[in-house]
C-alpha cells in the first residue's frame, strides 16, 4: 500500500507498508509490515485528554523472509514533548504471503505519552532499509492514571523550546504552551531586514538519517537551514540536546523566531545563544530586535556561548502586538551555523 494509502483509520506514509493477516489473533485479521518496498509508515489521530497520560500496548514481529534479522522501528505521539521511542524487533514473524510457515507469534510492547491537546497523532514508522520490516499488530491505547497539571491562564514566561508546538496540526504563527494563540513564528529573511522575513511554512518530521527524531520548519526547499527542535529524552546529535530548540541560517539568510505580545507588559529577556557545532565555520552574529528597534546584539565564535541579560533586556515595555525578534545571520563562513536559542522571556 502507497504513501497516502489508508487501513481503516490509519493513514500510509514514507515509502508504504504491506497489510497482512494478524499474528496476535485480534479482530480485524490484519497486521501490517511498516517496509513495502523502503520503509513506511501509519499513523492517525485519536482524541486524548489534555494533561493525560496515555499507554500504547501493541505486538510486533520481525519479518523472517528476508534480511536483516533485527527489524527497527519508531513510534512516536506528537504531543509536545513526548519521546520519539525506538524499538528492536527479533522475534520471527515471516511474511504471511511468502512465509507463512514462518508464522511464529509477535512480543508485546508498549509506549508512554502525556497528551497535551485534545488530539494527539500516533505515528508507528519502520527505520529498516528493507522491504522486510518490522510487523504491527493489534494496537490498542488506553490512559494510564497518572495526569499532570495542564496550564490554567496565560503565561507569564516564555521560552523557544517550552512552547514550540508539535500537535495536533502544527502552525506558523503558533501558540504558547498556555494555549494563546500567534506567539510564535520562525521566518528566513535577509539579515540586513529582519521584518521582510519570509514565514517558513513546512513542517517536516525528520524520519530516517543522522537527524532521526527531530522536527523542524523550514521553506521546503532548504537543505539544512530552518527551525529545529528535538522533542526525545536524549540528544540525537551534540548539536541537538533533548527537549532544545535550535536555528540554523540558511546560506546567507538569517532564521528570525519572533515572539508577539498580546497584552500591555514590561518583560525581561534572559538565557544564552549558543553556537553547539564546533566542529568547523566561525560562529555566528546574533540580534533582538523589539519591534524594528535594535536592543542588543552581538557576535559568537565557534562553539562559543553568549549570555542574555542586563542593560536593553532587564526592563522592556512590550505594548500588545508588539514583537521581539531574535535573529541568527552567519558569519563570513556559513558551515556548521547551528545556534541553540536557550532564551527566556518573563514578564515582571
Amino acid at each position: 500500500m502507497t504513501a497516502g494509502s489508508t487501513i481503516g483509520p490509519w493513514t500510509v506514509g514514507l515509502g508504504g507498508v504491506d497489510l497482512q493477516g494478524s499474528r496476535a489473533g485480534a479482530a480485524p485479521n490484519q497486521s501490517v509490515d511498516l517496509s513495502e518496498v523502503n520503509p513506511g509508515s501509519i499513523s492517525q489521530t485519536i482524541q486524548t485528554t489534555r494533561g493525560t497520560a496515555y499507554t500504547v500496548s501493541f505486538g510486533a514481529a520481525a519479518n523472517a523472509a528476508g534480511a536483516p534479522a533485527v527489524k527497527t522501528m519508531t513510534v512516536s505521539a506528537d504531543s509536545t514533548g513526548a519521546v520519539l521511542q525506538s524499538y528492536s524487533v527479533t522475534k520471527p514473524g515471516g511474511d504471511w504471503c511468502e512465509s507463512a510457515s514462518a508464522n511464529t507469534g509477535y512480543d508485546s510492547y508498549s509506549y508512554s505519552f502525556v497528551a497535551t491537546t485534545s488530539s494527539t497523532k500516533l505515528t508507528f514508522t519502520s527505520t529498516t532499509n528493507s522491504r522486510f520490516g518490522p510487523i504491527v499488530d493489534d494496537v490498542s491505547v488506553s490512559p494510564s492514571g497518572a495526569t499532570t497539571v495542564a496550564p490554567t491562564g496565560p503565561c507569564t514566561t516564555w521560552s523557544p523550546a517550552a512552547d514550540f508546538q508539535t500537535s495536533p496540526q502544527p502552525a506558523n504563527p503558533s501558540e504558547d504552551r498556555c494555549g494563546t494563540p500567534d506567539v510564535w513564528s520562525y521566518s528566513f529573511a535577509p539579515a540586513a531586514d529582519p521584518s521582510s522575513g519570509q514565514l517558513l511554512g513546512t513542517y517536516q518530521q525528520i524520519t530516517s538519517g543522522g537527524l532521526l527524531g527531530l522536527v523542524r520548519w523550514f521553506d521546503g526547499q532548504s537543505a539544512d537551514g530552518g527551525v529545529y527542535f528535538n522533542p526525545t529524552s536524549q540528544p540525537i546529535t551534540s548539536a541537538h540536546p533533548p527537549q532544545h530548540l535550535q536555528v540554523t541560517p540558511d546560506g546567507q539568510r538569517a532564521v528570525v523566531v519572533r515572539w508577539h505580545s498580546s497584552v500591555d507588559q514590561t518583560i525581561t529577556i534572559g538565557g544564552a545563544i549558543v553556537d553547539r557545532d564546533k566542529s568547523c565555520g566561525d560562529g555566528v552574529e546574533w540580534t533582538i530586535l523589539l519591534d524594528t528597534t535594535k536592543i542588543a546584539s552581538g557576535r559568537i565564535t565557534n562553539g562559543a556561548t553568549q549570555l542574555l541579560g542586563g542593560d536593553g533586556l532587564s526592563s522592556i515595555k512590550a505594548t500588545a502586538g508588539a514583537s521581539i525578534d531574535f535573529v541568527v545571520a552567519p558569519g563570513a563562513d556559513s558551515t556548521c551555523d547551528t545556534t541553540g536559542l536557550d532564551v527566556t522571556i518573563s514578564r515582571i
